[in-house]
């Protein structure tokens, strides 16, 4: 599917520190059997954060969680 552009307003202007926690693997697989799904982790440019907001795109069926410290 395609990607859908999310803006988050957040509390704070900038960030200092910005990490990206996703779910891979197929969206519809399940870890009771074999461990399909995993979190990968990595970190963004703090300037993914500017002007107070948090702008990505996101892909159809994914988990995102973002780690975000404020300057």
């Amino acid at each position: 599917g395609e990607a859908t552009e999310v803006t988050v307003n957040l509390p704070f202007a900038a960030a200092s520190s910005v990490k990206l926690h996703t779910l891979a693997g197929d969206p519809r697989a399940t870890n009771r059997e074999a461990m399909d799904v995993t979190i990968e982790s990595q970190d963004l440019p703090a300037e993914t954060v500017a002007d107070g907001k948090l702008s990505v795109a996101m892909p159809a069926g994914s988990i995102h969680l973002y780690v975000i410290e404020a300057d």
